[in-house]
């Protein structure tokens, strides 16, 4: 029986789990060799992926990898790749989405873009939805890192309570 492959958000998100659980080793020597096998792990792979990046961009075929985004994702982590405005990645990965979201009621609001996190607010009827969870994760992360591979993680803040005053009438 053949698993299941895994979705970039996951593989990175499983990596980043690991990588997080490996700093907290206690064993100091075994943690350096597993970083510094990483990094050779990593000059290879960079080192390749230089020399692919090179030959799709001799032969104009760059544009097409990078439709792929597994293959766009490694190209910008080890900075390959053309430059991505992380604003308006997010913005036009949120507009693709918006008609989805609005048509379960409800309404994505950006927060803000901090390093390689995006910040967001569901509002509407995916306020406290049970699916919105599903919905951040299945269909606008995945949105937004086809656009902007930098992503590290998308996540969700809950909007600010707004007090509002109770309407008595006027004084008597």
């Amino acid at each position: 029986m053949s698993e299941e492959p895994l979705s970039l958000a996951t593989a990175v998100g499983r990596i980043r789990t690991l990588v997080d659980e490996l700093e907290e080793t206690p064993d100091p020597e075994v943690r350096r060799k597993v970083f510094e096998l990483l990094d050779l792990v990593d000059v290879l792979h960079r080192e390749g992926l230089e020399r692919i990046a090179a030959g799709l961009r001799s032969v104009g075929l760059w544009e097409r990898a990078v439709e792929d985004p597994l293959v766009a994702y490694l190209f910008a982590i080890y900075g390959l790749g053309d430059p991505v405005d992380p604003q308006a990645a997010v913005e036009e990965a949120l507009g693709e989405v918006r008609d989805y979201v609005w048509s379960h009621g409800g309404e994505l609001e950006l927060v803000a873009i901090d390093g390689g996190r995006v910040r967001l607010r569901m509002l509407g009827a995916c306020r406290g939805c049970p699916g919105s969870e599903a919905t951040l994760r299945g269909v606008v992360e995945e949105a937004i890192r086809r656009r902007w591979p930098e992503l590290v993680e998308v996540v969700l803040d809950e909007p600010e309570e707004r007090w509002q005053p109770l309407e008595i009438g006027p004084r008597r």
